[in-house]
C-alpha cells in the first residue's frame, strides 16, 4: 500500500488518517462537493484496506460516480476529470485550512490510490506487535540513513495492511453467526419538488428491499414496517436500534433537468458511523438500472460474498421495458393504499405494464394480489374476483418459476378459490424457499395453517412474519386472529390492542378484537369495537358481526334492522351471505343461518376458509349440517 514517512521514519497511524479524512470532508473546501467527498472517502478507505491495486477507472466510475455497467472510460472521462479536481482541492486545503495538520493525504498522479504522510510533527507511529519490533539476536550491520527510511516505509506499509485486515474483520461484526447481516432500507425521500414522483421514490425503496431480500445471509426489514417511518425526520441510527438491525440504508431522489439522481448512505447502527455513500444519475427511462446497481453494490459494502449464480439472479431485470417498470411501480403504490379505489387504479397500471411487456411476471403477480384482496375484503364477489386472480397468478409462475411473489399469489388462489389446501401449502412453502424474507408469504401461510386447525404451526409462522415486518398492521392484526382462532383469547386481545396502538384506525384489528371480547362475554366492549370497525370500513360482513352482538344481548330490533338492510341490498348488489349467517346464528335461527351458508358456498365465498374456526358459528358446530359443510369445503 502506498505510504510515506517524514525524515524521522515515522508514518501516520490508520486512526489518525481517518481523523484527518473526517477533518478534510468537513472543511469549507470539500463541504459543497458531494462527488469529491465520495471520491476521497472511497479511495482512502480502500487504500487503508490494502485494496489500492483495485482502484481502477471502471470500478470508480460505477461505485463512486454512479455510472451503469455499460460505462466506457475511454468515452466518458468523469473519473480522470474528478481525480484532477480532487488533487487540486487537496492542494488548496493544505495551503489554507489544513496547513497545520499533522497528517497529509494525497492522491498522486498516475493512479487513484491515496498515500498518507506525517507533516514533520511528532505523530506517534502505529504500534506493531512486539514480535515484529524485537531486534534480531544476531548483530546486524549498521544501516545507512536512506535504508532506515526505506525500512520505516516498509514497516508502515505492513502496519496499514494489518489494520486493513483488522478493519475488514471488524466489518464482519455486522454479521451475526446465525442470521447474517440485518438491514433496514428506509423510505427514499422525494426531494425532486414534484409530489407526483412519490410513486418513484416509494417504488425504488420497495423493489430494492424485495431484490436485496434474495441475498443469502442478509435479513431485510419488510416494506410495510419501514414505511411507518416515511415522512419522519428521525436519526437512522435510532431507527436501526428500534428495529434491531445492524445497518440502515437511507436514500434521496432528486431531479436535475431530465436526470433522476439517487443519493444513498449506508450507516453502521452499532457505531453510528457512515459505512459508505454513493450517487447514481439516470434518465427516467433508465431508472431501473439504479435499482440493479444499488443491489450489486450493497452486498459488496457489507462484505457479503455471492456466487456468480447468486449475483446473476440478483441483477436479473424483471423487465427490459422502462415504461412497464414505471407502470408497475405506480401499480404497487396504489395497491399499498389498501382501498377499493387503490385496488382499481392498481389493476389499471398493472394491465398497462403487461401491455408494454406481456412477459412481465411481477405485473401479473400484482394483478393477482389486487383481485385476491378485493375478494377477501368482500368488495367483489369471490366468483368474480378470484378467477381473474387465478389466471394472473398462474401466468406469473409460468413466466418466472423463481418468483416468490408469484407462488404466494398462487397459494392464496389455491386456498381462496380452489379450496385446494395441500396445493396452497405447497405454493407457500415454495415461496418461502425462494425468498425466506418475504413476510407476506409467511403471513398467508400462517392463516392457512390456522384455518386448518394447525395452531402451533400457525403461531410459529406468524411470529416469523412479525420478525420480518414488526410494524406491519396487517401482520400484527393477523397475529391476533391466529391466537383468537387457537383459543388463546387473552393473548389475542393483548396482540390486537398492540396493533391498535400502532394505528388506532386499523379496522381489521377492531373487528377481530370485537370477536375476542365476545368469547369472553364482554358484550358491550364487543359492540363498541364492531361499531368502530364498521365506521372505518363498512362492508356487509362486519355490519353482520355487529348484528350478531346485538342479538346476543337481546337487542333483536337492532339486529333485525341490520339484517333487513342487507337482505334488501342483496337484490341489487353483492353482499356476503357468510356474514348474514352471523345474524341468524346470533338470533338462534339456525335453519336460516345454514341457508345463508349454502348461498355462500354457491358463491364460493372466500370467507368459508374460516368456517372451522369462526367464533361466531360456535352454536352451529354441533349440528350435523355444519360438519357436512366443512367436509365439502375440504377442511
Amino acid at each position: 500500500m502506498p505510504t510515506e514517512s517524514n525524515g524521522d521514519g515515522k508514518c501516520p497511524s490508520p486512526d489518525s488518517v481517518r481523523k484527518e479524512l473526517d477533518q478534510i470532508l468537513a472543511s469549507a473546501s470539500f463541504r459543497g462537493s458531494p462527488p469529491l467527498r465520495r471520491f476521497l472517502r472511497y479511495t482512502v478507505e480502500h487504500s487503508l484496506h490494502g485494496e489500492a491495486d483495485q482502484l481502477k477507472e471502471y470500478r470508480l466510475g460505477l461505485e463512486v460516480f454512479g455510472r451503469c455497467s455499460s460505462y466506457e472510460p475511454q468515452k466518458d472521462p468523469i473519473v480522470r476529470l474528478e481525480a484532477r479536481r480532487l488533487r487540486a482541492k487537496l492542494r488548496e486545503y493544505y495551503e489554507d485550512e489544513g496547513r497545520q495538520d499533522l497528517v497529509r493525504i494525497s492522491v498522486p498522479k498516475g493512479g487513484y490510490a491515496a498515500t498518507f504522510s506525517s507533516n514533520g510533527h511528532s505523530e506517534p507511529p502505529f504500534s506493531l506487535p512486539v514480535s515484529l519490533l524485537t531486534p534480531p539476536t544476531e548483530p546486524s550491520p549498521s544501516l545507512s540513513r536512506n535504508a532506515k527510511i526505506g525500512m520505516a516505509a516498509v514497516i508502515c506499509s505492513v502496519a496499514l495492511l494489518l489494520v486493513g485486515w483488522a478493519f475488514s474483520r471488524r466489518q464482519g461484526h455486522l454479521r451475526t453467526s446465525s442470521q447474517g447481516v440485518s438491514m433496514a432500507v428506509l423510505p427514499f425521500r422525494n426531494l425532486s419538488g414534484d409530489p407526483g414522483q412519490d410513486y418513484l421514490a416509494d417504488g425504488i425503496t420497495e423493489n430494492l428491499i424485495d431484490n436485496l431480500s434474495r441475498v443469502p445471509d442478509l435479513r431485510l426489514i419488510a416494506p410495510s414496517t419501514v414505511f411507518r417511518y416515511k415522512g419522519r425526520d428521525s436519526d437512522p441510527r435510532t431507527i436501526g436500534q428500534d428495529l434491531h438491525v445492524s445497518a440502515v440504508l437511507t436514500g434521496k431522489l432528486l431531479e436535475q433537468g431530465d436526470m433522476r439522481v439517487v443519493q444513498i448512505e449506508l450507516v453502521d447502527v452499532t457505531k453510528g458511523s457512515l459505512l459508505w455513500d454513493n450517487q447514481y444519475s439516470r434518465r427516467l427511462t433508465e431508472i431501473q438500472s439504479i435499482q440493479e446497481d444499488i443491489s450489486r453494490d450493497i452486498p459488496r459494502q457489507l462484505r457479503l460474498h455471492l456466487t456468480d449464480e447468486e449475483m446473476a439472479r440478483l441483477l436479473k431485470p424483471q423487465t427490459e421495458s422502462s415504461e412497464a417498470f414505471q407502470l408497475y411501480l405506480r401499480g404497487r403504490y396504489n395497491w399499498n393504499k389498501r382501498t377499493e379505489e387503490g385496488f382499481t387504479k392498481a389493476i389499471e397500471y398493472f394491465d398497462q405494464a403487461i401491455d408494454q411487456d406481456p412477459h412481465y411476471a411481477l405485473a401479473y403477480a400484482g394483478r393477482a394480489d389486487c383481485y385476491i384482496l378485493l375478494a377477501e375484503y368482500t368488495i367483489l364477489p369471490s366468483k368474480e374476483a378470484l378467477p381473474k386472480a387465478q389466471q394472473a397468478a398462474a401466468k406469473a409462475v409460468e413466466l418466472d418459476e423463481t418468483l416468490a411473489e408469484a407462488h404466494t399469489s398462487l397459494g392464496a388462489v389455491r386456498a381462496d378459490y380452489e379450496w385446494d389446501w395441500r396445493g396452497s401449502e405447497s405454493e407457500f412453502r415454495r415461496a418461502i424457499e425462494l425468498n425466506p424474507s418475504y413476510a407476506t408469504a409467511h403471513q398467508w401461510y400462517a392463516e392457512l395453517l390456522s384455518q386448518e386447525g394447525r395452531h402451533d404451526e400457525a403461531v410459529a409462522e406468524i411470529r416469523r412474519a412479525q420478525e420480518l415486518d414488526p410494524l406491519s398492521l396487517i401482520i400484527n392484526a393477523m397475529a391476533g386472529r391466529v391466537l383468537l382462532f387457537a383459543g388463546e383469547i387473552d393473548p389475542a386481545i393483548d396482540q390486537l390492542r398492540k396493533t391498535l396502538e400502532i394505528d388506532p384506525n386499523f379496522s381489521i384489528a377492531n373487528y377481530d378484537l370485537g370477536k375476542a371480547y365476545l368469547r369472553k362475554q364482554m358484550f358491550n366492549q364487543a359492540i363498541a369495537e364492531f361499531q368502530k370497525s364498521v365506521n372505518l370500513f363498512k362492508v356487509s360482513e362486519r355490519d353482520a358481526a355487529l348484528g350478531y352482538a346485538y342479538a346476543r344481548v337481546g337487542k333483536d330490533a337492532e339486529a333485525n334492522h341490520i339484517l333487513e338492510t342487507y337482505l334488501k341490498e342483496s337484490k341489487r348488489t353483492y353482499v356476503s351471505w357468510y356474514g348474514i349467517a352471523f345474524i341468524y346464528a346470533g338470533l338462534g335461527e339456525n335453519d336460516l343461518a345454514f341457508a345463508c351458508l349454502e348461498k355462500a358456498y354457491d358463491q364460493q365465498d372466500v370467507r368459508l376458509r374460516d368456517l372451522n374456526v369462526e367464533p361466531l358459528f360456535e352454536n352451529l358446530r354441533f349440528d350435523p349440517r355444519f360438519a357436512h359443510l366443512v367436509r365439502r369445503v375440504g377442511l
